[in-house]
């Protein structure tokens, strides 16, 4: 008789053993989803804290968060900046180099990298990438179309003109005129 009421006792110990994790289970379940919940809350209260600094972005409710609020670069300066850009992009063609990079371009401008990829990003709509690429690719037209680089093959007009590889300079040249590299000049020789 004993042992069937150890038996009994060990059955019942075992259950609530079973009972204790289950329980704890359930508490841990639980706290997860409170926190899925209060993220979730604060994401659609308050959008900033996981957009960082992404460019403006819309929140569906019609507000606007701008990337560069807290910048220190002013409009006046952000102009000047530009100037000096343009007139540097024109003069000494720095995007033929096929190992710029944003901190040098920067360094060039004597701009903080920062405040470049601001100027870039409001004045042109455009990343850095884009932005060097653009003056690449029109380097390359104007190759394209001037009888005496004819000798040149497309390769070698994407190297000239800056690019490191012919796939980015065939992908970069298809993005900004609708056509590849040798389409382009097959209807400039026409």
């Amino acid at each position: 008789m004993s042992h069937l009421y150890l038996d009994i006792l060990e059955s019942i110990l075992k259950d609530i053993r079973f009972c204790t994790v289950f329980r704890f289970l359930n508490y841990i379940f639980l706290l997860v989803v409170i926190i899925i919940f209060i993220v979730s809350y604060k994401g659609l209260v308050q959008p900033e804290i996981f957009i960082g600094e992404f460019s403006r972005i819309s929140t569906g409710s019609g507000i606007e968060i701008e990337k560069y609020k807290k910048s220190t670069l002013t409009a006046d300066k952000a102009e000047q900046y530009y100037q000096k850009l343009k007139k540097i992009i024109d003069e000494k063609k720095p995007y033929l180099k096929s190992d710029l990079t944003m901190p040098a371009l920067a360094k060039t401008v004597s701009i903080s990298v920062h405040h470049l990829s601001q100027l870039i990003n409001e004045k042109c709509n455009l990343n850095y990438f884009d932005f060097i690429n653009g003056y690449r690719v029109e380097e390359a037209k104007k190759m394209l179309s001037d009888p005496g680089y004819q000798n040149l093959n497309i390769a070698a007009v994407g190297f000239n003109s800056g690019f490191n590889s012919l796939s980015s300079f065939n992908s970069a040249f298809k993005k900004y005129t609708g056509m590849t590299p040798s389409q382009f000049r097959l209807i400039q020789s026409k």
